[in-house]
């Protein structure tokens, strides 16, 4: 109440030309932000395990002839799948066993 005993008016904002154009942005940037917060982004989850079935497996090809030292470089480089393409005529079980174990 005021001194003169009136209660004071309750105005609505105007809105202006500038202010009608910011409004597109605002609600813009407000949908984004709530799409990144229901969506769960920028929360820490936990790491996927190396050997989980949903996990992607990155492989190189490589020659069933393949050295020790292109394997070395292979496991420095952060590679830990491959894919051995055995030549039909020279693969044996024992072989296989052997490469499987290199």
């Amino acid at each position: 109440m005021r001194a003169n005993g009136s209660y004071p008016r309750h105005r609505t904002p105007r809105l202006n030309r500038r202010d009608i154009l910011k409004l597109p942005l605002a609600l813009g940037a407000a949908a984004a932000l709530s799409h990144r917060v229901a969506s769960g982004a920028g929360t820490d989850k936990a790491e996927i395990d190396e050997y989980a079935a949903g996990n992607i497996k990155l492989a190189r090809r490589v020659p069933d002839d393949l050295s020790d030292d292109d394997m070395l470089f292979l496991k420095q480089v952060g590679l830990r799948w491959v894919r051995v393409n055995f030549a039909p005529e020279r693969s044996s079980l024992e072989q296989l066993r052997g490469t499987q174990q290199r």
